[in-house]
């Protein structure tokens, strides 16, 4: 388990050179996919929203809505800043796993690994049942996953909150940070989570992540 610490705030520096976020409004200029995959509703880049059950592991998400093959997870559009600039994605009780993801071509952020977190602004609307997991593909089946269960049942219903996980806590035997192709978020049990954006930005002065 990792310590989810909390001085990272709207407005503190996104690691890629002439990127930057504006405090209280989430606005983000030159979006450079290699550290947003979400932004402002939209996917820069080539990623892809997706979702996914054991009826098919990579269901392209159209408009910000949809429903995976086996009906464990659909998603609709959800309001952050602005209309429809996020996405809520729920979970049923159905006993199988489910997935909500961008994918896209591999990047290399392996030079960051212990200077930046993957970062997502989120909102609890029902807490979560069963383990919750974040994880980071390089290309099936190079994975490394981080449980946030515990973190997820602290915070209120309704509230949108700020959370990062430094890169150097995703950890496996086969992970590569440097042909990453894939960031999730899953559970089997049941869920309903509201995402509004998901981007690399820079650790606090003085945090170093898992490698405390």
């Amino acid at each position: 388990m990792f310590r989810l610490f909390s001085r990272i705030k709207p407005g503190l520096a996104v690691i890629a050179a002439g990127c930057y976020l504006l405090a209280g409004n989430a606005y983000a200029e030159d979006l450079n996919p290699k550290f947003f995959y979400f932004y402002n509703g939209q996917t820069p880049g080539n990623w892809t929203l997706q979702i996914a059950d054991p009826g098919g592991w990579g269901i392209n998400v159209v408009d910000k809505t949809g429903k995976s093959n086996n009906a464990k997870i659909k998603v609709s559009p959800e309001n952050y800043n602005a209309e429809g600039d996020a996405i809520r994605a729920v979970w049923s009780r159905k006993k199988m796993r489910g997935e909500i993801k961008v994918a896209g071509s591999a990047i290399d952020i392996s030079e960051y690994k212990d200077q930046a977190a993957l970062t997502f602004d989120l909102k609890i609307n029902a807490k979560p049942k069963k383990d919750v997991l974040v994880g980071i593909d390089c290309h099936y089946p190079c994975r490394a996953e981080v449980s946030i269960s515990k973190q997820l049942r602290k915070r209120s219903n309704g509230e949108w909150f700020i959370f990062p996980i430094p890169l150097n806590c995703f950890k496996s035997d086969d992970f590569d940070l440097s042909k990453v192709n894939a960031f999730m978020i899953s559970t089997e049990g049941k869920l309903n989570l509201s995402i509004a954006n998901v981007r690399l930005e820079r650790l606090p002065e003085g945090e170093a992540g898992c490698s405390d």
